[in-house]
């Protein structure tokens, strides 16, 4: 135990004549600690932990080849029908948009900018997760013209309307038009992208 208080010393006063050389071997630590610590995330996140979803090894994600077999997000409308109706091997299929809608929320005051996602009905129920307070959409809500319905985050309802019940079934414009809180999703839930509210995608096999 002596020897290495001994060696501690020495190593002690040999960085403090060499400041420099210390400077750059904590540095050079520091920034292998944080990129193993950046990369440990990734893999967890990705690899190791399970989806915050329903039996997430059942889960597939259908990916759509174009012209030249080339790998492309866009799904016809009429593709999507088909494959709902006619995939029998899967208990349900849902689709959504790739991408998030930048809309103007006006649940408080001021006005907020908001990401939304664009999911058909089936969405949730796909993923084995349902709103933790009110519903999921319905047919008609998934409809065109049908009613205008949204489902909020719980982040959002709990910062807007305070995690309050009676929050469902209020109106709350989106980008100036009224649309009725039918559901709030549970606390943990993530969508990919991250969407601060959710809004029926709409669809009929003649959309384009």
């Amino acid at each position: 135990m002596r020897a290495l208080f001994q060696d501690v010393f020495y190593s002690f006063r040999s960085l403090q004549r060499e400041r420099t050389f210390a400077f750059v071997a904590v540095f050079t630590l520091a920034l292998g600690i944080a990129a193993n610590t950046a990369v440990f995330s990734v893999v967890n996140a990705v690899m190791l932990r399970r989806l915050p979803y329903a039996n997430p090894e059942q889960l597939v994600v259908l990916s759509w080849y174009g012209p030249q077999g080339r790998l492309t997000l866009d799904v016809s409308a009429a593709a999507f029908f088909r494959l709902k109706g006619q995939a029998h091997s899967f208990q349900s299929i849902a689709v959504h948009y790739a991408s998030d809608t930048g809309v103007n929320l006006a649940a408080s005051d001021p006005p907020q900018y908001a990401k939304a996602q664009r999911v058909s009905a089936d969405f949730f129920h796909t993923l084995g997760v349902e709103p933790v307070v009110g519903r999921g959409f319905t047919s008609e809500e998934d409809t065109p013209g049908g009613p205008l319905a949204v489902i909020l985050s719980y982040s959002v309802w709990r910062q807007d309307y305070n995690g309050n019940a009676k929050a469902l079934g209020s109106e709350v414009r989106i980008d100036g038009v009224s649309y009725k809180i039918v559901g709030v999703m549970p606390r943990l839930f993530h969508s990919y992208p991250e969407a601060d509210l959710w809004l029926p995608m709409r669809l009929t096999p003649a959309t384009a």
